[in-house]
């Protein structure tokens, strides 16, 4: 913020750290404006990444953000494979529904390639474990299992187990 409190920069992590919605809300209070220099906002284009955090999703692989972010920005429609519509309606002008090969690609399972892949949190995990079990043993079974069975750990909403673990240190930090 300038001395005078009429330019508001956003200075880091424009987008999923909140900065450009910050310096918005503090130009808001002072009066002043709020200078937003990332491409998508000053392009006047949707980011994926925004648009993944409002939906519920999270982000597979972050740099794929940068790649579909540019795609866009370089006036491309991006082809978004999405079978069950959890992004919602999107712009027919800079995204263009598929069955397959998405360059975005909303889905519980994990995937390769270069797509950006978003994650709803859809899947619980059932946990048993002996008393004392560290969270590093039940966090490495979990990726065993999901690798194994072809899951995105993104998907994954949270843990569940019996009424007697309610307190079990190793499960609790595990599921933190």
């Amino acid at each position: 913020l300038d001395q005078g409190g009429r330019f508001c920069v956003s200075l880091l992590s424009g987008h999923l750290g909140g900065a450009n919605a910050l310096a918005r809300r503090v130009a808001a209070i002072t009066g002043g404006t709020a200078v937003i220099t990332t491409a998508t906002d000053s392009a006047g284009l949707p980011s994926l990444d925004l648009l993944a955090r409002e939906r519920g999703l999270r982000i597979g692989e972050l740099s794929a953000v940068k790649r579909a972010n540019a795609a866009l920005l370089e006036g491309r429609a991006l082809r978004v494979q999405d079978p069950e519509g959890r992004l919602g309606d999107l712009d027919p002008a800079l995204f263009e529904p598929v069955d397959r090969d998405g360059e975005v690609v909303v889905d519980w399972r994990a995937g390769q390639g270069p797509a950006l892949r978003l994650h709803p949190p859809v899947l619980w995990a059932g946990v048993g474990c002996r008393r004392g079990t560290p969270p590093e043993e039940i966090l490495g079974l979990l990726r065993q299992v999901f690798a194994g069975e072809g899951l995105a750990l993104g998907s994954l909403a949270g843990l569940a187990s019996v009424e007697d673990k309610r307190g079990e240190t190793g499960l609790l930090a595990a599921a933190s």
